[in-house]
């Protein structure tokens, strides 16, 4: 008896191992929607340098469409064609097997409501959009991905120099505005790289669009392109600030304030708050700065300290050497700072990791 149960617990093992390896395959190349028959799959991928890109045929409409009929807007948004077949470089949803499993399940409630109808009315943009993968609305993978598409559409431009390309970009610009501050810096990144030339599909709200001749960058975790932040942009922003020299001090601890949609906090942040001060650091946050005063404060800075999250992206901004002390909250334990690497290897920053105890930041910790 005994030896039976052992067989049926080993049996049980190998189902679960090998159920946990092909629900990771899915994840780790991001097929996981790839697995039934809603992607199109007579894409050709192109190549720009690192970038990696579907351009779609000068004659097919392609449409854009948001969550309907009463689903939350912009979770889960996509490209397909006139078959409503997706473009699998339209989403990536780097989190866990369920959250992937629930956005395959919207994808099909989607598509399913997509009426005929809807789709004879979409709204016509025009032709030659460039668009990225995207992931979510918070301010790091929004900075990340209008770096790839500026970058891309320069390159593209520049081989191309007769056509008047467009950018395709989805952020909210009404009511979240009161609840994350930082979008309102979204409309200033887009106005300094893109000008006129940028179209989020936020402002149709419900309305399907449609265009010929899209240009859609793959940007996921792996690809070279993902939190690259090319000088290019970063130079094209930064020819747009005015320089107002603001000198607060040569210490700075970008605080964010209280995060307020994960557990993102340090538990002992006024300790640390108070702990700064006394070592000469001067406190700001971001998200009720302009960009303007934000980057010429940060950019004259010696020491910098910085939350883990998102926001290491403004790393960009900072001085070459600049010494920057990163407080890694117990939320960001699994999370590895490569995906941060090229940020710090392209502008040669001098970093230190705070780790916690607890969820609780250990002091001093200044060098």
């Amino acid at each position: 008896m005994i030896s039976i149960i052992i067989i049926l617990i080993i049996i049980l093992c190998l189902f679960y191992l090998l159920l946990n390896l092909r629900y990771n395959e899915k994840f780790i190349n991001n097929d996981f929607i790839k697995h039934d028959n809603n992607i199109k799959n007579d894409l050709i991928v192109n190549e720009l340098d690192d970038y990696m890109y579907y351009k779609t045929s000068d004659d097919e409409y392609i449409y854009y469409i948001n969550m309907i009929h009463g689903l939350d807007y912009g979770k889960s948004s996509y490209f397909i064609d006139k078959n409503k077949k997706i473009l699998d470089f339209s989403r990536h949803y780097f989190c866990d097997i369920d959250t992937d499993i629930d956005y395959n399940n919207l994808t099909k409630i989607m598509l399913a409501n997509l009426s005929d109808e809807l789709m004879n009315n979409a709204i016509d943009i025009g032709e030659n959009i460039i668009a990225i993968t995207k992931w979510f609305i918070t301010y790091g993978h929004v900075h990340d991905e209008f770096y790839n598409l500026y970058d891309f559409y320069s390159k593209i431009s520049q081989i191309n120099p007769d056509i008047n390309f467009k950018i395709l970009h989805e952020y909210h610009t009404d009511n979240l505005i009161t609840t994350y501050p930082a979008y309102q810096n979204y409309n200033t990144l887009k106005n300094y790289l893109f000008e006129d030339k940028f179209i989020n599909p936020y402002d149709y709200k419900y309305n399907i669009l449609k265009m010929k001749k899209l240009y859609l960058i793959k940007s996921n975790y792996y690809d070279k392109v993902f939190h690259n932040f090319p000088f290019i942009s970063k130079n094209k922003i930064l020819s747009k600030i005015p320089d107002n020299n603001i000198i607060v001090n040569k210490n700075i601890f970008i605080n964010r304030g209280k995060a307020v949609h994960l557990p993102r906090n340090i538990l002992n942040e006024d300790e640390i708050c108070e702990y700064l001060k006394n070592n000469n650091y001067s406190i700001i946050n971001p998200e009720i700065l302009s960009l303007d005063d934000f980057i010429n404060i940060v950019k004259n800075a010696d020491n910098i300290v910085i939350n883990w999250g998102g926001a290491l992206t403004n790393m960009v901004y900072f001085k070459e050497n600049t010494n920057v002390y990163i407080l890694k909250s117990k939320s960001y334990d699994s999370e590895s700072i490569e995906i941060f690497s090229k940020i710090i290897s392209n502008y040669k920053l001098n970093i230190t990791i705070i780790n916690n105890i607890d969820n609780i930041i250990i002091l001093p910790f200044l060098n």
